[in-house]
């Protein structure tokens, strides 16, 4: 008999430094306890919750506070946490790299379980309703199945271009109604600036990687997290994307 067990999902998000957990199937759980949540994560089903801090970092090692900290400093005080950031390169270089995993046609292998980028988010079977995130089609890059796997995928991702920001972007939708996902979030830099929904934004790296900036945000249907890349540090680049977000939110929930 299959039964479900917690799949903790650590979204170190940049400036929430949130954890979310997730309610997945494993047919090799043989406990008798059909849940396990490791200490200091969120039970599933338990939606999101703003808690202190401290609260947050409680489970992590002494060396992982230290971090924390370091990093909720240097966040309050240049506006984003200063340090080699590979994910920047990624972002910046995702139109070649989706082209590159169109040509390798890894559908033809793994099927409806391919998570590879594709052209169209029709090519990927989902476990919700989806129709596009409101982005025109020439700056689209592509879509990619993400999440964990309930007859359809729990999660995509969404590969496009900004011409506001002059930059690669990531837009990562989970369905967590599906999955029973609950959060905790960081009351410290908590907003609602995504159409009053729960938000947490900030941004990471150096003039040597580039930066990436990241604008979260979470309703009892989906987490949202939308990451953008640029050479650059510019304050105004977090504004741009929160005017985006709300644009996006409207579309895939109408």
């Amino acid at each position: 008999m299959k039964k479900p067990i917690a799949l903790v999902v650590a979204i170190l998000s940049i400036t929430a430094y949130s954890f979310a957990t997730e309610n997945i199937t494993n047919t090799n759980n043989t406990s008798s306890n059909p849940l396990v949540i490791p200490s200091g994560l969120p039970a599933p089903d338990s939606g999101i919750q703003i808690v202190p801090f401290s609260t947050l970092i409680s489970s992590f090692t002494d060396d992982m506070k230290k971090e924390a900290i370091t990093e909720q400093q240097q966040l309050k005080l240049h506006g984003y946490i200063e340090k080699d950031n590979p994910d920047a390169k990624y972002l910046l270089s995702s139109r070649q790299m989706a082209a590159k995993q169109k040509k390798m046609n890894y559908a033809a292998r793994y099927g409806e379980y391919d998570t590879s980028i594709k052209d169209n988010y029709k090519e990927i079977k989902l476990a919700f309703p989806f129709h596009g995130i409101g982005v025109e089609k020439n700056n689209i890059i592509g879509y990619a199945a993400s999440g964990s796997w309930r007859n359809g995928w729990t999660g995509i991702n969404v590969f496009f271009e900004n011409n506001d920001i002059d930059s690669s972007c990531l837009l990562s939708l989970r369905y967590i109604k599906l999955t029973h996902g609950a959060v905790y979030i960081n009351r410290d830099v908590v907003k609602y600036d995504v159409n009053a929904k729960v938000t947490t934004t900030g941004a990471r790296g150096n003039s040597n990687s580039g930066f990436t900036y990241n604008i979260s945000w979470y309703d009892p249907t989906f987490y949202y997290d939308l990451e953008c890349a640029n050479v650059k540090y510019d304050s105004q680049i977090l504004q741009k994307m929160t005017d985006n977000a709300k644009v996006i939110d409207k579309f895939v929930n109408n």
